[in-house]
Protein backbone atom coordinates (compact mmCIF):
# COMPACT_ATOMS: atom_id res chain seq x y z
CA UNK A 1 0.00 0.00 0.00
CA UNK A 2 1.69 2.96 -0.81
CA UNK A 3 0.03 6.76 -1.67
CA UNK A 4 -0.97 7.66 -5.25
CA UNK A 5 1.06 9.76 -6.97
CA UNK A 6 -1.61 12.71 -7.24
CA UNK A 7 -1.65 12.51 -2.90
CA UNK A 8 2.11 12.43 -2.95
CA UNK A 9 2.40 15.25 -4.88
CA UNK A 10 0.00 17.21 -3.64
CA UNK A 11 1.42 16.74 0.32
CA UNK A 12 4.95 17.89 -0.86
CA UNK A 13 3.29 20.94 -2.50
CA UNK A 14 1.95 21.76 0.64
CA UNK A 15 5.13 21.03 2.59
CA UNK A 16 7.03 23.58 0.27
CA UNK A 17 3.80 26.20 0.81
CA UNK A 18 4.30 25.77 4.91
CA UNK A 19 8.20 26.34 4.09
CA UNK A 20 9.23 22.83 5.18
CA UNK A 21 9.47 20.81 2.46
CA UNK A 22 13.15 21.36 2.44
CA UNK A 23 13.18 19.02 5.51
CA UNK A 24 14.21 15.21 5.72
CA UNK A 25 15.48 12.97 3.06
CA UNK A 26 16.13 14.17 -0.30
CA UNK A 27 15.65 10.62 -2.02
CA UNK A 28 13.71 7.33 -0.74
CA UNK A 29 17.14 6.01 0.06
CA UNK A 30 18.00 8.33 2.98
CA UNK A 31 14.69 8.15 4.17
CA UNK A 32 14.61 4.56 4.27
CA UNK A 33 18.06 5.14 5.90
CA UNK A 34 16.38 7.85 8.60
CA UNK A 35 14.18 5.80 9.61
CA UNK A 36 16.33 2.75 10.17
CA UNK A 37 18.26 5.35 12.69
CA UNK A 38 15.58 6.06 14.16
CA UNK A 39 14.22 2.76 14.88
CA UNK A 40 17.61 1.43 15.90
CA UNK A 41 17.26 4.78 18.97
CA UNK A 42 20.37 6.80 17.11
CA UNK A 43 18.08 9.67 15.50
CA UNK A 44 19.09 13.01 15.95
CA UNK A 45 17.28 16.33 16.09
CA UNK A 46 17.99 17.48 12.95
CA UNK A 47 16.55 14.10 10.62
CA UNK A 48 13.15 15.25 11.39
CA UNK A 49 11.32 14.45 7.64
CA UNK A 50 7.82 16.05 7.50
CA UNK A 51 6.86 13.86 4.24
CA UNK A 52 7.66 10.58 5.63
CA UNK A 53 5.99 12.26 9.28
CA UNK A 54 2.48 13.12 6.88
CA UNK A 55 3.03 9.81 5.04
CA UNK A 56 2.94 7.89 8.99
CA UNK A 57 -0.29 10.33 9.74
CA UNK A 58 -2.08 8.92 7.25
CA UNK A 59 -1.20 5.78 7.13
CA UNK A 60 -2.21 5.53 10.44
CA UNK A 61 -5.65 7.71 10.29
CA UNK A 62 -6.49 5.41 6.78
CA UNK A 63 -6.10 2.20 8.88
CA UNK A 64 -8.82 3.93 11.94
CA UNK A 65 -11.17 4.71 8.75
CA UNK A 66 -10.57 2.73 6.08
CA UNK A 67 -9.69 -0.80 8.81
CA UNK A 68 -6.82 -3.12 8.45
CA UNK A 69 -8.03 -4.70 4.79
CA UNK A 70 -5.96 -1.72 3.51
CA UNK A 71 -2.71 -3.06 4.69
CA UNK A 72 -3.60 -6.47 2.79
CA UNK A 73 -3.67 -4.21 -0.14
CA UNK A 74 -0.23 -3.95 -2.48
CA UNK A 75 -1.55 -0.82 -4.14
CA UNK A 76 -4.19 1.36 -2.20
CA UNK A 77 -3.54 4.72 -1.26
CA UNK A 78 -5.40 5.14 1.94
CA UNK A 79 -6.29 8.57 0.81
CA UNK A 80 -8.01 7.00 -2.66
CA UNK A 81 -10.16 4.54 -0.14
CA UNK A 82 -11.24 6.69 2.49
CA UNK A 83 -12.92 9.16 -0.24
CA UNK A 84 -14.34 6.28 -2.14
CA UNK A 85 -15.27 4.95 1.45
CA UNK A 86 -16.83 8.25 2.42
CA UNK A 87 -18.42 9.18 -1.35
CA UNK A 88 -20.79 6.24 -1.28
CA UNK A 89 -22.40 7.14 1.41
CA UNK A 90 -22.81 11.00 0.26
CA UNK A 91 -24.56 9.51 -2.41
CA UNK A 92 -26.55 6.86 -1.47
CA UNK A 93 -27.79 8.34 2.25
CA UNK A 94 -29.10 11.15 0.94
CA UNK A 95 -30.65 9.05 -2.02
CA UNK A 96 -32.22 6.53 0.59
CA UNK A 97 -32.81 9.83 2.54
CA UNK A 98 -35.14 10.87 -0.46
CA UNK A 99 -36.78 7.53 -1.17
CA UNK A 100 -37.72 7.06 2.53
CA UNK A 101 -39.39 9.99 1.88
CA UNK A 102 -41.08 9.37 -0.85
CA UNK A 103 -42.56 6.46 0.49
CA UNK A 104 -44.15 8.21 3.62
CA UNK A 105 -46.04 10.73 1.58
CA UNK A 106 -47.18 8.16 -0.66
CA UNK A 107 -45.29 9.56 -4.03
CA UNK A 108 -44.50 6.34 -4.92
Amino acid sequence: MRICQQHWDRLRAKLDELGIGHLGAKSGEDAIRNMVTELEGRGVENDYDPLMDCNNMIFSQGSRVVGLSLMGQEEGCPICEAVKLYEQDWIEGPANAAKTYCEEQGLI
